[in-house]
């Protein structure tokens, strides 16, 4: 006998598992992932639950071979041999996944993700079970943000059980906390703790960052309910974040992460891009894949370096360029999630991927006001600082970004801590003017004025 339970979320299809084996009047038990040889750990497994009597529980990629060093036949055979063994089987796979072989006389069930009215109802099951009360606006904004099953439910609201607070940022954390931490192999987790009131962008710039938060968590009613997803049977919400560096991009990305009670996790674009033909591919797929099992924001940074214009093709690596471009507009199309594209460039974007791309964040430079706001907050209220300070002809004089900004202040910081006094005028101007230098910038008296002989002092 063997089961095939296709699910988004491995802890229901344990869930289901066990519930299956239970019905059957046998025990679960699970291939131990401590014996490193693949070969000898299903003959374990099997051996187990045949002494045992039980039914045996297997993940897909538990039994694949993921190092490299292996081939596929080896998989496959491996497969071969556990689904001919004597004992009822459970296979949990992911949606779109496929058996490594063919078999016969296989049952497959599907685990479908439940909707918010689902989830909802789950959320005040199992807080009403506990004793608990929390306010229904809060129960249901968890319920629409996170895409959790019963099993994931009731993991939550036992851990809420333990600290008896209820209010929307413990059940957030509590969902993150079961979300799922499929990503963390993948991807960067961000952890900066900024909220609103730390961005200094325009007006309309804040105004898209929120519409961009209520559509995150509005996504399911759209697309389930209102079934707008009915052709893709995708929710997926994909923003494109463009501006010079240092605007704001990535600190905006967190910024909607922790407003949604979500994990920011930023792609990195070495670990992806690959030299081999149809590995970039791949790497892409495994990222994307562990982005919709887990409840976050994807953020890939640099974004026109991997969804670059498609050319003409003159040779080989043309097409095979074309072919890997192509492959990112369909997964990018079927993403079930949450997206975000950061780009310096957007021009430098294939005009296909801004089409499928909803939300469109611009983050121009800051001007003379928005400087001099970036200045006042880049030196901390917990800092040493002098009262020689002049935001004013900081923000007038050098047409710098908010990354640039940090920077500056973060080295004067460390020159004012070196010298052991607090951080004065000096100091900044010195961290400027070095950054001016690495720009190739000859510092001149029609920036600096009267802090030129400080901006030229040997060292700077």
């Amino acid at each position: 006998r063997v089961t095939v339970l296709e699910s988004w979320s491995e802890a229901e299809a344990v869930e289901a598992a066990r519930s299956l084996a239970a019905r059957w009047g046998r025990r679960l038990v699970e291939a131990s992932a401590a014996e490193p040889d693949l070969d000898v750990r299903t003959r374990q497994a099997v051996l187990r639950a045949r002494l045992h009597d039980a039914t045996l529980f297997v993940r897909t990629a538990s039994l694949l071979d993921v190092s490299g060093e292996g081939s596929p036949e080896a998989d496959r055979e491996r497969w071969r041999q556990l689904l001919q063994a004597p004992v009822p089987l459970i296979v949990a796979v992911s949606p779109g996944t496929q058996l490594p072989v063919e078999t016969e006389d296989v049952e497959w069930l599907v685990i479908g993700r439940p909707s918010v009215r689902d989830r909802q109802g789950f959320w005040e099951h199992e807080l009403a079970a506990r004793g608990l009360e929390a306010a229904g606006p809060d129960v249901a904004a968890v319920a629409a943000v996170f895409s959790l099953g019963p099993a994931q439910v009731r993991a939550a609201c036992t851990t809420l059980a333990r600290t008896g607070s209820t209010d929307y940022p413990a059940l957030s954390a509590a969902a993150r906390s079961r979300s799922g931490a499929a990503l963390d192999s993948v991807a960067e987790r961000v952890t900066a703790d900024v909220r609103w009131d730390d961005l200094v962008v325009p007006p309309a710039t804040a105004r898209r960052l929120q519409q961009l938060a209520s559509a995150v968590r509005c996504r399911r009613e759209v697309f389930d309910a209102w079934q707008f997803g009915r052709l893709t049977g995708r929710a997926s919400v994909r923003a494109l974040f463009s501006g010079p560096s240092g605007t704001g991009k990535t600190m905006a990305a967190s910024v909607v992460a922790r407003e949604l009670g979500l994990d920011l996790y930023r792609v990195d674009l070495s670990a992806v891009v690959s030299k081999y033909i149809g590995e970039t591919e791949k790497n892409l797929e495994r990222v994307l894949s562990a982005a919709e099992r887990t409840d976050a924001v994807l953020l890939f940074d640099e974004a026109d370096a991997l969804f670059g214009r498609r050319s003409e093709v003159k040779d080989s690596h043309d097409r095979y360029a074309n072919i890997e471009v192509a492959f990112l507009l369909q997964r990018i199309e079927s993403f079930d999630g949450v997206l975000v594209l950061a780009t310096n460039l957007a021009g430098n974007l294939d005009e296909a991927f801004t089409r499928r791309l909803p939300f469109q964040v611009a983050f121009p430079p800051p001007d003379e006001a928005a400087r001099r706001e970036l200045w006042r907050r880049a030196l901390p209220a917990t800092a040493p600082v002098a009262d020689d300070i002049d935001p004013e002809f900081l923000a007038h004089g050098f047409p710098m970004t908010g990354g640039g900004i940090r920077s500056a202040a973060l080295l004067a910081a460390f020159l004012a801590a070196h010298e052991g006094v607090p951080i004065c005028m000096a100091h900044l101007v010195k961290a400027v003017a070095r950054q001016r230098q690495h720009q190739g910038k000859v510092p001149s008296s029609a920036e600096f004025g009267p802090y030129l002989r400080l901006a030229r002092e040997e060292g700077v």
